[in-house]
């Protein structure tokens, strides 16, 4: 497996493959929008930091970090994150990877995003140059930003990539949703759009977030369809602070061979205090 695929999932609200997207209408949340969002979870310059822990047997490896930063602009918000595999395992896969998003500030929508993915000898480029009133994205891919080709792709309204999508859904108001209820997730990415879903299970209390304490937390299980990464009928677990920042804090998810866990590490400026960590 490679290791960007993981990647993805610590964007939250993406896979490889899918999210199920079977769930029952009347579940879902009405009046939900992924269009626009008013912005009141997260601010410039907050820096989330996350170990990831790859589990084969009975061996738990915190073998790679990634770090998410904001930056504030006149106009929007410009998002990095960037993975890469700590130095004492890069004799086993070395990887290094950068995404970045500019989004609306209005609306939260992206403007442009990139990837550019290094892993061992893998490599590949992409910028997207999303315009939301014609419904259409200019993707430039290739296994280098040198050998990249253009592509016009018709999007549906108001896709996201990988990131805004993250930062959308932290602005949603988890306090007020049911237990079992659904949430639109649509994302471009791979030259697809996919409208797909994920589900909100209510409060966890007394989460315990490895090196951070315990914490009250909200859970999302997005699910996961069968392929190269996830068994069949697996679900993730993904753990977002029960305060008004709703940073993920947790996320745990079984593969086809071992598991994997991904838990934070440090924050620095939160809009809000982290209230929901207790001990």
């Amino acid at each position: 497996m490679k290791i960007h695929s993981f990647f993805f999932l610590l964007m939250f609200f993406y896979l490889p493959t899918s999210f199920q997207n079977s769930v029952d209408s009347e579940q879902k949340i009405e009046g939900l929008s992924t269009c626009d969002i008013d912005n009141v979870s997260f601010k410039g310059d907050e820096e989330l930091v996350y170990k990831v822990y790859y589990n084969w047997g009975i061996m738990w490896l915190n073998a790679a970090e990634v770090v998410f930063k904001v930056k504030e602009k006149r106009d929007g918000y410009h998002i990095t994150a960037v993975g890469k595999t700590l130095s004492s395992y890069e004799w086993l896969y070395e990887v290094n990877d950068r995404y970045e998003a500019f989004i609306d500030k209005e609306t939260l929508l992206p403007i442009w995003s990139l990837k550019e993915v290094k892993e061992n000898n893998y490599t590949q480029y992409e910028k997207m140059v999303f315009n939301q009133s014609t419904g259409t994205v200019v993707s430039t891919k290739g296994k280098t930003k040198k050998d990249a080709v253009s592509k016009t792709i018709a999007i549906s309204d108001c896709a996201h990539d990988v990131l805004s999508i993250l930062y959308f859904i932290r602005n949603y108001p988890f306090k007020s949703f049911k237990s079992g209820q659904s949430f639109p997730v649509n994302v471009f990415l791979d030259r697809e759009t996919n409208n797909l879903t994920a589900k909100y299970n209510g409060v966890k209390k007394k989460q315990e977030i490895k090196g951070m304490g315990k914490f009250n937390t909200y859970l999302i299980s997005p699910g996961t369809i069968e392929g190269k990464v996830f068994d069949k009928g697996n679900t993730m677990k993904m753990y977002l602070s029960e305060d008004a920042n709703h940073i993920p804090l947790l996320i745990e998810t079984k593969l086809s061979v071992g598991s994997v866990k991904v838990a934070l590490k440090s924050y620095k400026n939160l809009r809000y205090p982290l209230n929901s960590k207790i001990e």
